[in-house]
């Protein structure tokens, strides 16, 4: 059923790439895909974003093996776009797209620490303009778990590049952050179907050390430098499972800036 869906999805967003006429607001595929599953408002531009996060381990890690995991999200997206019209009022554009950006994440324990280096490359598709982009993204995370009593600290950080180019085209949308963050998992708290269930919180700072830049109308731009997101998740000690398939944690995170507010749905602290 997966390996259906997905090749449904690569059928769908395949295209020969072509260029569309040019919007002044217009599509930021690396933040949407940032963004996962949620929806964020930005300076002329209204986006929900839908994502499939399947992933595979291909290589289990131990305290002395590496390991390495594939990743092959599949998004779609609907982003409303306010345009300005010459001696007139701004109208309201809709925007449907899609992407798919496989990729390869290694996980190399080192000392009480884990590292992440990962790499994705793949495409979207802007299905109103009929016009494809391809989309990459590369850096490192860290992580760190501290058991403190009944309670479990992860300090994580994670440096990334993500960045989108349309063929034939000068333009390329692309930002480079750190990310600095806590999650903190309290003992479980109540039980749900017989299972014991636990809530953690977090906190995540980002900053932009290649800034955010959103396109606004008549060439002129709005960029971002730093902001800060706030969460919480939950997940039972014995997972559910579903068709033999184990559920992740659920939780919901909220991202604040200038000209930037953002939700979004987690399966877990996002820097784990």
């Amino acid at each position: 059923m997966t390996v259906r869906c997905l090749l449904s999805s690569v059928i769908l967003l395949l295209g020969v790439p072509c260029k569309g006429q040019e919007r002044g607001a217009d599509v930021h595929f690396p933040y949407s895909n940032d963004i996962g599953l949620g929806a964020f408002e930005a300076e002329g531009r209204s986006v929900q974003v839908y994502r499939l996060p399947f992933e595979w381990p291909l290589r289990d890690e131990t305290r002395e093996k590496w390991g390495l995991k594939l990743n092959l999200p599949v998004s779609f997206g609907v982003h409303d776009l306010l345009i300005d019209v010459v001696n007139g009022p701004r109208v309201e554009e809709r925007v449907r797209t899609g992407s798919l950006v496989p990729g390869l994440e290694f996980r190399v324990p080192y000392r009480r620490w884990l590292i992440k280096p990962f790499v994705e490359a793949g495409f979207g598709r802007d299905f109103e303009e009929n016009r494809s982009v391809i989309i990459y993204n590369a850096g490192s995370g860290l992580t760190r778990v501290f058991p403190r009593g009944k309670r479990t600290w992860t300090l994580a950080g994670e440096l990334n590049y993500s960045g989108a180019q349309v063929p034939d085209s000068e333009r390329e949308d692309s930002f480079l952050n750190l990310d600095l963050g806590a999650d903190l998992r309290f003992p479980p708290a109540f039980k749900l179907w017989g299972r014991e269930i636990d809530i953690s919180t977090f906190l995540i700072l980002r900053h932009y050390i290649k800034n955010l830049e959103f396109q606004r109308n008549e060439g002129e731009s709005v960029q971002l430098s730093n902001h800060a997101e706030i969460g919480f998740t939950m997940g039972a000690l014995r997972p559910f499972k579903i068709f033999g398939v184990s559920m992740p944690r659920l939780g919901i995170s909220y991202r604040e800036a200038d000209d930037l507010e953002a939700w979004r749905i987690n399966f877990g602290f996002p820097l784990d």
